[in-house]
């Protein structure tokens, strides 16, 4: 969609940032969990891969079923 990676790379590591952030210092209707914090990393970095390797690959319209 033309949005360059530095722009995806900071918002996923401002994701990442503040999932460690809200999950170990802020305990606010949440209990402080390390295991949360690696889920949700591990989720953000899945999220990540998918969204490069779409960009490399590029998504492609089926057009053998119109």
């Amino acid at each position: 969609m033309g949005i360059s990676h530095k722009y995806i790379i900071g918002l996923g590591f401002s994701f990442l940032l503040a999932n460690f952030i809200y999950e170990l210092w802020i305990p606010i209707m949440n209990t402080r969990d390390i295991v949360d914090v690696w889920y949700g990393a591990a989720g953000t970095l899945i999220g990540f891969m998918f969204l490069f390797v779409a960009k490399k690959h590029g998504i492609k319209v089926n057009t053998a079923n119109v």
